[in-house]
């Protein structure tokens, strides 16, 4: 079978993927001045976005990360999907939208196709909940977060998402993409990649964005 393709996903695997190599001309000056000012942490939602309280306040409730955003020394900026089907209510936000260091991506202009690369391309860290700007974060080489934890009773296990859906299989296999299966495991790997001499090496990103025939070389390499 081949794996999904995203149109731009070539260009963008082509690129040498510096953080300069995306113009931030699709952000309004607010955040292009957020960029400028913070090491910041992106956490975006799910087109469910059931689970994006509890991430963001999972996230909140780390001692350490909450220390250094409470001094201003990182910034938060949270995506939610831009059709989210559960979005988060203002009161749950309402610490966070009086800091200066965090920026909710949620304006009109959000829903731009290229809106968000500058925001992946520019981050610290990313954390995302098995939506495709983990493959971006991934394709921009970003230490990539996935809490597969969750605050609620589900029938299902979040981590089989990694195995079993053709976009995300192969996950695993990277280093700089981290599965978080409890709170513990998540704020250790946070506070490795908020370490400031954290170097990101997350190998070779061609493996699925790469416009190739994969049925194609699958054959050809039992073949022989």
């Amino acid at each position: 079978y081949e794996i999904p393709k995203r149109d731009w996903s070539s260009d963008v695997c082509s690129s040498d993927l510096k953080e300069s190599s995306w113009s931030t001309s699709s952000l309004n000056s607010q955040f292009e001045q957020f960029l400028k000012t913070y090491r910041y942490v992106l956490f975006t939602g799910t087109g469910d976005g059931i689970d994006d309280e509890f991430i963001l306040h999972t996230l909140l409730e780390h001692t350490n990360f909450s220390k250094q955003f409470t001094l201003r020394n990182i910034g938060l900026i949270y995506r939610p999907h831009p059709f989210t089907r559960f979005p988060i209510g203002v009161l749950a936000l309402n610490r966070l939208l009086e800091a200066p260091n965090f920026l909710q991506d949620s304006d009109p202009t959000s829903i731009h196709p290229f809106h968000h690369i500058p925001l992946v391309q520019n981050a610290t860290v990313v954390i995302n909940h098995f939506s495709t700007i983990l493959l971006e974060g991934i394709a921009a080489k970003k230490p990539v977060l996935l809490p597969t934890f969750i605050g609620r009773e589900s029938t299902s296990d979040y981590e089989i998402v990694a195995d079993t859906w053709e976009h995300f299989q192969g996950l695993k296999a990277l280093a700089g993409v981290h599965i978080a299966r409890t709170k513990k495991d998540f704020f250790e790997f946070l506070d490795l990649t908020l370490q400031k001499n954290y170097r990101c090496d997350i190998g070779s990103v061609d493996y699925y964005c790469k416009v190739t025939n994969s049925s194609k070389l699958i054959y050809e390499s039992l073949k022989n």
